[in-house]
């Protein structure tokens, strides 16, 4: 039984509760020794594929709605522009990579713990075993950093295409919806450089060491890794859910047939 370390990407709810019970088991140690179920383990790659799930989701979602505030601001006919297609192929393209990534992460990390669990109790050395073992872990690990790298060229991509979307909206209804969606991409470009940065640490074996350091990066991760993401779900729902900001086609349909009834009024008068 061993404790895994920490994965370059998670679900940070799975990992949770997968520390909660870690600490639990801590609690209850008998002569210095603890144990945990063999399953926890599971738990925890669950979670890191989660994680990736759920930040392609979040790509997929920025995509989308800047794609929408395009439409509000220029007409359907956006839809048919090349630079759109062309975007929305990199985009599916990018998100499906990620998540067939994601599950070959999955797969070599349950691989190489089921390698580690069955391989001591064996009547015979075979040290070929062993190798694939810690080459699975090293797959894994690597294919994490290229994972993360993806996310965060997309996460530059999409910050790119909100900035030109937020100069074209000024003056426009959609103004502080496009502002709205900067904010949101680019505090999502946060967590993507922190889980790139620290992914590069892990690989490189350059940890932040242990005492108050370590607390203080502890302290550091929950914030870069945590609450920029649930910011932006937040901005991301209130644009969505809220007219104000105009993403509702029919909202924006009648505010004009609105302001035209009222120009043929003051015309005929």
């Amino acid at each position: 039984m061993r404790l895994t370390p920490p994965t370059l990407f998670r679900s940070e709810l799975l990992s949770f509760i997968y520390w909660i019970v870690i600490t639990v088991s801590y609690a209850w140690r008998k002569n210095g020794h603890f144990s945990f179920p063999n399953e926890l383990v599971y738990v925890y790659f669950v979670g890191g594929l989660i994680g990736y799930l759920g930040h392609v989701a979040l790509l997929l979602a920025f995509f989308s709605l800047a794609h929408a505030i395009t439409q509000l601001r220029s007409g359907a006919e956006s839809d048919d522009s090349k630079a759109y297609r062309i975007g929305r192929k990199v985009v599916l393209g990018l998100s499906a990579l990620v998540t067939l990534v994601a599950v070959a992460i999955f797969a070599c990390e349950v691989a190489e713990t089921v390698l580690f669990e069955i391989l001591p109790r064996r009547d015979r050395y075979v040290p070929g075993d062993w190798d694939n073992a810690i080459r699975l872990g090293f797959a894994a690990q690597y294919m994490g950093v290229v994972n993360i790298g993806f996310l965060f060229v997309a996460a530059l991509g999409l910050v790119g295409y909100a900035v030109v979307s937020f100069k074209t909206a000024r003056g426009s209804p959609t103004q502080k919806a496009s502002t709205l969606l900067l904010i949101a991409v680019s505090l999502w470009l946060i967590t993507r450089l922190y889980n790139f940065i620290t992914s590069i640490m892990v690989v490189t074996n350059h940890f932040w060491g242990w005492g108050p350091t370590y607390i203080g990066a502890a302290v550091v991760d929950v914030i870069l890794s945590v609450w920029p993401s649930f910011a932006a779900l937040m901005i991301l729902y209130v644009l969505a859910s809220d007219n104000t900001y105009s993403l509702s086609r029919l909202h924006y349909e009648e505010e004009d047939d609105e302001q035209r009834i009222w120009d043929e009024r003051t015309q005929s008068t």
